[in-house]
């Protein structure tokens, strides 16, 4: 008897003992960061088009709030490359040469580009602060209505000091558009999008651009001396993409951030509109996991100093990141000198040059 019943009390120890090391072990791969069971989504395998497909008034949302790509593109562009203008010239022109033509003084046109580019860093800095106080929505507010007081500056502008504080509030409100228009529109869309999102950011901004080119050649060869054509048909910009932002509702994960989840809920439900099938509590689990993974992400990395940025392996990621937004920020100092300016003060800075090689040669 004692033989018979060993093997059949042993068996089940043995199974009882292996059973719950194996649903410990697979538990703890799908704990969320606070110890919770992780949450993922329903849509978390399917691809980016299928997804862009099914949540189209989301994806439409995200491309239309980067639309503000072609109003910071347009009015960035226009006082850029307008110095070119035989009127904007004639009108701001400080230097006479002695056949009496009229030229802009390279010194307030390199002032002009100079003030903005340091107007725009110092909203850089402040921008994040008051993203996350009062809102993103609230800084797509700044960076409009600081652009629209440039627009103003700029058609009322009789001098060149005049034109340089046009400049300056056009440069506070660019450095708004990180903390607003890529942030907001990466916040709200689906992690499959985003990236489509943020590179029609990068299409808007050259479309902008683009029509600006556009915008100033017809202005050349129609009505050259009219220059404040240019400044008005910024309003045209401005139109439409406040039909955009007045209809934006704010972002649901800064409103979670806040402790807002009712009104971060409708914000969602807002944005994603009806779609079949759309589990909304499921999914704000899911991004209220990804805000907490960030967030202790970010109180991990704070005992560190940023000097580590400068140091090692980081040095080189710190140069690769950053080069490219440098060189982008160069090119469009460069772009608010036109050749003809550039050229102008390298023959007059050149002059003493030039007397001194004719005296060279002169010389028996």
């Amino acid at each position: 008897m004692s033989l018979s019943v060993s093997p059949t009390t042993t068996m089940p120890e043995e199974k009882a003992i292996v059973e719950p090391i194996e649903d410990n072990s697979k538990a703890d791969d799908e704990l969320a960061p606070n110890g919770a069971e992780q949450v993922i989504s329903a849509y978390a395998g399917w691809p980016a088009s299928k997804v862009i497909k099914k949540f189209w008034r989301l994806y439409l949302r995200g491309v239309l709030v980067t639309f503000a790509g072609i109003y910071v593109g347009y009015t960035n562009s226009i006082p850029g490359s307008i110095v070119g203008n035989p009127g904007f010239v004639k009108q701001f022109g400080t230097v006479v040469s002695a056949a009496g033509v009229v030229s802009l003084d390279a010194n307030y046109v390199g002032l002009w580009g100079a003030l903005k580019f340091v107007a725009q860093v110092v909203t850089q800095a402040i921008s994040p602060i008051t993203a996350n106080r009062f809102g993103l929505r609230f800084n797509l507010w700044v960076l409009t209505v600081l652009k629209l007081i440039a627009i103003i500056v700029e058609i009322i502008s009789t001098t060149w000091w005049h034109f340089l504080i046009a400049s300056i509030f056009a440069g506070l409100s660019s450095g708004f558009v990180g903390t607003s228009v890529t942030t907001y529109a990466s916040e709200i869309a689906m992690p499959q999008m985003r990236g489509a999102a943020l590179s029609a950011y990068a299409f808007s901004f050259a479309l902008g651009q683009l029509a600006a080119a556009i915008g100033l050649q017809i202005i050349a060869v129609t009505t050259p001396y009219e220059f404040r054509k240019a400044f008005y048909s910024q309003f045209a910009i401005l139109g439409v993409w406040l039909a955009v932002l007045v209809f934006l509702p704010e972002s649901p994960v800064w409103l979670h951030k806040k402790g807002k989840v009712a009104e971060a809920h409708r914000s969602r439900q807002r944005l994603v509109g009806r779609v079949e099938g759309y589990d909304e509590e499921r999914e704000y689990q899911v991004m209220a996991q990804e805000i907490q993974h960030s967030m202790k992400q970010t109180q991990q990395s704070s005992q560190y100093s940023w000097v580590a940025c400068l140091k090692g392996t980081n040095l080189r990621r710190t140069l690769i990141s950053t080069i490219p937004l440098s060189m982008q920020a160069s090119a469009n100092f460069v772009n608010d000198c036109t050749p003809e300016l550039i050229l102008a003060e390298l023959c007059r800075s050149s002059a003493h040059v030039q007397r001194g090689l004719l005296l060279l040669v002169d010389r028996p």
